[in-house]
């Protein structure tokens, strides 16, 4: 039996090459989209809004009614605002959280209930290494992703006594369409203003530079298919990304947020 992969957020970037990767493995692969489905997608498509509870429901609703399971759930869904902690309103920050917490917080609690009456299902949640470390000018995208390890790493205690696993995939810099579609927050604020154009600079140029979004594609379907349990987190990029990461366990925090502030040309 080919299992039920329901991921979210598939119109374009990570998640719709992870959804075609996995379609063309033999999955059967449900994908979201919010206002507008891909034409010509070879993979099943619903409408669902993350931040929705109504359109989960129905969306989940739908699903169980055609192939009566959900054996994985990917939780890709995500958005950011590039701009100063400071000059961000708060009614921004709420919906980087509604999409990148508490939507996937809200489809993990409408779909455990269905993997334990299976005894069986895994949750792997598209996190990013920004979870792991802070990220200048993205505090809301960062602080977003920080809460998702904690929720990963808590819920992975909750699950020891089921047969159900979750995990989080942390990329580094990939070569998507989020470079282009994240606002930006220009500052008023002369002290900020240098530092803030060279780290949005910095960053486009390492997301322009990214690697192959297939390689978290196939790191998913490794996932999917391995025996053995799955870890708290799976690092995915550049070796250089992971390296820091790394890193950070052992280094001072101070060292790291140096070598941070470096890195995106921060005085």
């Amino acid at each position: 039996m080919n299992k039920v992969v329901f991921i979210t957020g598939t119109t374009s970037g990570i998640g719709k090459t992870i959804a075609l990767y996995l379609h063309q493995c033999g999955f059967k692969v449900i994908g979201t989209y919010r206002s507008k489905p891909v034409e010509h997608c070879p993979f099943q498509q619903i409408q669902l809004d993350v931040t929705d509870n109504a359109s989960i429901k129905k969306g989940i609703e739908h699903i169980l009614k055609i192939e009566k399971r959900i054996d994985i759930l990917i939780n890709n869904a995500g958005v950011g605002i590039f701009g100063t902690t400071e000059e961000i309103s708060i009614e921004e920050v709420k919906q980087v959280f509604d999409t990148n917490v508490f939507g996937t917080w809200t489809l993990i609690q409408s779909v455990l209930p269905i993997m334990r009456r299976q005894n069986s299902g895994k949750i792997i949640n598209v996190s990013s290494i920004a979870g792991l470390i802070g990220m200048p000018f993205q505090s809301n995208y960062s602080a977003s992703k920080h809460a998702l390890e904690g929720l990963t790493a808590s819920l992975r205690l909750e699950l020891l006594s089921s047969n159900i696993e979750v995990t989080n995939i942390c990329p580094g810099d990939f070569k998507t369409n989020f470079t282009i579609n994240r606002p930006f927050v220009k500052s008023n604020i002369e002290n900020y203003q240098t530092n803030l154009s060279e780290a949005k600079t910095k960053v486009e140029t390492d997301e322009r530079n990214g690697s192959d979004p297939e390689m978290i594609a196939k790191l998913v379907e490794t996932l999917i298919n391995q025996k053995k349990k799955l870890k708290a987190r799976y690092l995915v990029g550049k070796p250089m990304e992971k390296f820091l990461i790394q890193l950070s366990r052992f280094l001072p925090a101070t060292l790291i947020e140096k070598m941070t502030a470096d890195h995106f040309n921060i005085k």
